[in-house]
């Protein structure tokens, strides 16, 4: 036989039934106003047996499962009556059970209805009693409505609960109703702790989540410079090599320089030797060879100061490094250790730097001498050209 229960919400009868309601084929919720219809579509709703579950007025509303507890307990009260009105027509076919006060492994073997939760032992509850002494002071129709129920419900065990009967009121329970009364009073004051704890809560959230922005763009910075200063010291290898080039080209050209010097003179001592025909010969391939030289000189020269242009440029450009690298130490000061980390990989790439421009200083005097010797041996060339000159007047 199918059991159809009711009397409190579904939740609160499966709490009360644990497992055992999970078998939907022996147990049955249905809403009370279903649960007051006399039979079903087919006929066969008297046939049915009904359980009607319910709880004190008082007991019931402490759960604090309403928001409006003055129209649930009139709600209460219209489900009693209508219930024990209906117990008049089906009588036995009703059971009434007080869940408070009937263990729900009774209730199952009453059903039929094989019970598979561990046993609920009910403690005395000491609220109840100051509640229930209220409610007969202030609602006495809920308390005679409670016993009209009482009178008529299934107990395993004890008598049924009256006024008469009840247990008194003892100091504990009114000083927890006293501290639930003070909990409820503070509870404003409590939400508006909890509002400016959250509210503290998401300024630190919003502060740790721009510390972690700008810490990310401040690593972003850094890897920017550091790729800046690999750049640069790219540029600067390639300028030293440029600059080892021209240093063998201007070895080259003293060399050459000194070659010509050499043939001069010796070209002078033949003029005393040698007829006047082979003199202008040789006087002619000797000026062109020091024109040669000279336009050598003259390029060496041109590209000496493309040398220095680009050694200025050079400059400039690893000054705007050093000036960003450090205002990135300075920002990068009061970052993490990965930050602390890459300000010293900074230095170490910094003090590189300086080694760097001591290195192209070093070039950029060596470039000056080159340029004194390049401006010597201009004033050489100037000097033999006149003595080819005085000579080639003579023949």
């Amino acid at each position: 036989m199918q059991t159809l229960l009711s009397g409190l919400s579904e939740q609160a009868s499966r709490a009360y039934l644990g497992a055992s309601f999970d078998d939907a084929y022996s147990l049955q919720w249905k809403p009370a106003a279903q649960f007051m219809t006399p039979s079903d579509a087919a006929g066969t709703g008297t046939m049915q047996q009904r359980v009607w579950l319910y709880r004190a007025p008082w007991a019931w509303l402490a759960e604090g499962s309403t928001a409006d507890p003055a129209a649930a307990l009139q709600q209460w009260q219209a489900e009693q009556r209508a219930v024990l009105q209906l117990r008049r027509t089906l009588r036995q076919r009703i059971m009434l059970v007080n869940i408070d006060r009937v263990p729900v492994q009774a209730l199952c073997e009453r059903l039929g209805v094989t019970y598979r939760d561990q046993p609920i032992h009910f403690p005395d509850d000491p609220l109840a009693a100051v509640l229930g002494s209220m409610f007969e002071q202030i609602a006495p129709e809920c308390w005679t409505l409670y016993e009209a129920l009482e009178a008529g419900a299934w107990l395993p065990s004890g008598e049924p609960e009256f006024r008469s009967n009840r247990p008194p009121a003892t100091s504990s329970g009114l000083f927890e109703l006293l501290g639930l009364v003070q909990a409820g009073r503070q509870q404003p004051f409590t939400l508006l702790q909890l509002h400016e704890r959250e509210s503290t809560i998401n300024s630190l959230r919003r502060e740790v989540e721009q510390t972690r922005t700008m810490q990310q763009s401040r690593h972003s910075e850094s890897d920017k410079a550091a790729a800046q200063l690999q750049q640069t010291q790219q540029k600067l290898m390639e300028r030293e090599t440029e600059s080892q080039l021209l240093r063998e080209q201007h070895a080259s050209l003293k060399q050459q320089l000194a070659e010509a010097l050499a043939e001069q003179q010796q070209s002078l001592q033949g003029f005393k030797t040698t007829d006047a025909g082979n003199r202008a010969d040789e006087n002619q391939l000797l000026l062109s060879q020091l024109q040669q030289v000279q336009e050598e000189l003259e390029k060496r020269h041109l590209e000496s100061k493309a040398f220095n242009e680009k050694y200025s440029k050079l400059r400039k450009e690893l000054d705007q490094a050093l000036a960003t690298q450090q205002q990135s130490g300075k920002e990068l000061a009061g970052a993490t250790a990965n930050a602390q980390a890459l300000s010293e990989e900074n230095e170490m790439l910094l003090s590189q730097l300086h080694l760097v421009q001591e290195e192209l200083e070093n070039y950029y005097l060596a470039n000056r001498e080159m340029l004194a010797a390049m401006d010597q041996s201009n004033n050489t060339l100037h000097r033999a050209r006149k003595v080819m000159s005085r000579v080639a007047a003579h023949v």
